[in-house]
């Protein structure tokens, strides 16, 4: 338990106006995972999921984002929640190298005002397949311009 409070309840039949006082003790814990965000990508090649923060309050509230893993990064960096307003975070994952796992997300609000949001990163990196062979032509003495 991470925390507990004693609250005061009273339960009132509506009809007769009868009540009843009672106290209850409530325990808060820290609070697991709030959901699985999958990355499924090719080496090379970002993939991403998006986060979306609620903040009820009235003032913006920053976050500090972070991921265990090296290839995972987080958009817009820095990230905050205007008041009254959802945000979203990207997650965005580029491999280098074939594999899959587990790893932690973790959103945690400045001075704690709305909590740590935690998530379960499962990744997959694939092989990546033939990429596409880029040609150029420009005759001889003229300007070319091409995007890629």
């Amino acid at each position: 338990e991470v925390a507990a409070a004693r609250v005061l309840v009273r339960l009132t039949q509506v009809q007769t106006g009868e009540y009843l006082n009672g106290e209850a003790v409530l325990g808060f814990k820290e609070g697991e995972s709030l959901g699985v965000l999958r990355m499924d990508g090719v080496v090379r090649h970002v993939c991403k999921t998006a986060v979306t923060v609620f903040n009820p309050l009235k003032h913006a509230v920053a976050f500090t984002c972070q991921c265990d893993h090296p290839e995972v990064k987080f958009a817009p960096q820095p990230f905050a929640v205007e008041p009254n307003t959802k945000g979203t975070l990207d997650v965005l994952y580029r491999p280098t190298v074939v594999g899959s796992g587990e790893q932690k997300v973790t959103l945690a609000s400045e001075k704690n005002v709305l909590g740590t949001y935690r998530y379960q990163l499962m990744w997959t990196a694939r092989p990546a397949g033939l990429e596409k062979t880029i040609t150029f032509k420009a005759p001889l003495g003229r300007e070319t311009v091409q995007t890629f």
